[in-house]
């Protein structure tokens, strides 16, 4: 099972709480929700600045929505497949 296959107890989640043997899966992705959190806070801004980007100003920068969404497209050709 991979993290989509984690992250999917998201759409199921009356089953996923109703369920001990799923518990894991909840306390799995608040666990990496905090890390990331605490990760970002502990991190000052130059040291996630890359200087690429003012180089070329024509380099594309794709949002935090674009990651999200590129994310959710790839969990869900992992499910169809």
């Amino acid at each position: 099972m991979g993290a989509s296959g984690i992250s999917s107890c998201i759409l199921h989640p009356i089953k996923t709480l109703s369920t001990p043997n799923h518990h894991w899966k909840v306390v799995f992705l608040a666990a990496f929700f905090i890390a990331a959190k605490a990760l970002s806070m502990m991190e000052s801004t130059s040291s996630t600045f890359d200087p690429q980007l003012t180089k070329d100003p024509n380099l594309p920068v794709v949002s935090v929505l674009g990651h999200i969404t590129a994310g959710l497209m790839v969990g869900l050709g992992t499910k169809v497949s």
